[in-house]
């Protein structure tokens, strides 16, 4: 929906800002009203093509996948879920 999100992409930005200081809750009100300004301007991005939002995605994929040499590729308790994500997420057209 229009003012929802998955409860997976909430829990990584709780913890970033948690790592960077932010303990009071504040950072989530500041986060909540930034996100209700933005919802404001979803007609406007609407009309942006798919082909003018390609470049940025495959720069964001890159550099999502510069981590895959940090993985054991040896130990199968490593290995085998990072291979089932890396495989499903061109498929799904999601990194949820």
């Amino acid at each position: 929906g229009l003012l929802t999100t998955a409860p997976i992409l909430v829990s990584p930005e709780s913890a970033a800002a948690i790592k960077e200081g932010a303990k009071t809750g504040l950072s989530t009100v500041v986060c909540g009203i930034l996100f209700i300004f933005a919802s404001f301007f979803s007609p406007l991005f609407r009309h942006i093509p798919a082909a003018g939002t390609s470049p940025v995605l495959i720069m964001i994929g890159v550099i999502l996948f510069q981590n895959v040499n940090r993985v054991d590729w040896r130990n199968v308790a490593d290995a085998a879920p990072a291979f089932v994500v890396l495989f499903y997420i061109p498929f799904t057209y999601s990194i949820i």
